[in-house]
Formats: structure tokens, C-alpha cells, sequence
């Protein structure tokens, strides 16, 4: 693997994991103040940042694959580490 190729998946890996770590300490939050303006606020947030993570991707030259691969293995860290925190 080229050197370009390996800084474009560093780069995606720690995007990913910053918005894993971003999402598990709103689930934290969320459990802590039951605040249902915050739920909405987080919600939005999230629901905002995933496109512009894709423009970025695109943008980078990622190809398809490569970019479902590294979100479903974000969807699957955020299933299973909020599963653990939640219960």
C-alpha cells in the first residue's frame, strides 16, 4: 500500500473513532440529566456530521467500499460499546 493510501485510512480511522468517542460520551450524558432539549441537540449534531464525513471521504478520494467498511464498523463499536455503558 502506497504511503498516500495509508495517511487517507489513518486519517478516516481516527475521524471514525473521534465520532465513536463523541457519540459514547453523549449516550453518557444523556443517561446522567435526562434533558430531552440535549437528546434533540445531540441527535441533530450526529445526523449532521455523517454527511459532511462522506463529502470529506469523497473529497479524500475514498473509494465506496472502503468508506462502508469503515462505517459499519463504526455502527457496530457504537452498538456494542453503548450496549456495555448502558448496562
Amino acid at each position: 500500500m502506497d504511503e498516500e493510501k495509508q495517511r487517507r485510512h489513518l486519517a478516516m480511522m481516527l475521524g471514525h473513532i473521534g465520532l465513536l468517542l463523541f457519540g459514547l460520551a453523549m449516550m453518557r450524558f444523556m443517561e446522567e440529566f435526562d434533558d430531552t432539549l440535549g437528546q434533540g441537540l445531540v441527535l441533530f449534531g450526529i445526523l449532521f456530521l455523517g454527511p459532511y464525513l462522506k463529502f470529506l471521504e469523497k473529497r479524500a478520494g475514498v473509494t465506496k467500499m472502503e468508506a462502508n467498511i469503515f462505517s459499519g464498523l463504526l455502527v457496530l463499536g457504537i452498538t456494542i460499546s453503548g450496549i456495555l455503558i448502558l448496562f
